[in-house]
């Protein structure tokens, strides 16, 4: 396999651009899939004057992550990593959707969540409402 050397020019390099992206997409590909080569193991037994060589076939498992980048980037609308969600409809619609008692519970929880947090923010203190002017309380309260 043709590496390139570590100086090369600028303009070399614009124009090397497409053969060194097809040889690291064949790399990425090859990783994603999982590949063989052949391969020889050198040993040097105790006692022996020359080394043995041993042949044999170096297997690398196919790799998830090289996969996931490989198809995140042919099939962006399927495999990309943030997935848009198109959220269709208006609040009006929702509310045409369901019924009068889901309409009032459904305000009645807008309304306790939008108390709970003026609370939380200090705009509302929560109190003891004061009785009107001109009305005296009641004692038995």
């Amino acid at each position: 396999m043709d590496r390139l050397g570590p100086s090369i020019g600028n303009r070399q390099m614009k124009s090397d651009k497409p053969q060194a992206d097809a040889a690291i997409a064949e790399s990425l590909f090859n990783r994603a899939r999982g590949y063989r080569h052949e391969a020889t193991k050198i040993f040097m037994p105790a006692g022996s004057e020359a080394p043995v060589y041993a042949p044999y076939v170096k297997h690398y498992p196919p790799d998830t992550n090289a996969a996931l980048a490989w198809l995140s980037r042919r099939q962006q609308e399927k495999w990309k990593d943030r997935q848009e969600v198109n959220v269709t409809g208006t609040i009006a619609q929702r509310l045409a959707q369901m019924t009068p008692e889901e309409r009032g519970a459904f305000a009645l929880d807008l309304v306790a969540q939008a108390r709970h947090r003026l609370i939380d923010a200090g705009v509302i203190i929560e109190h003891e409402p004061e009785p009107a002017p001109g009305v005296e309380p009641d004692e038995d309260a």
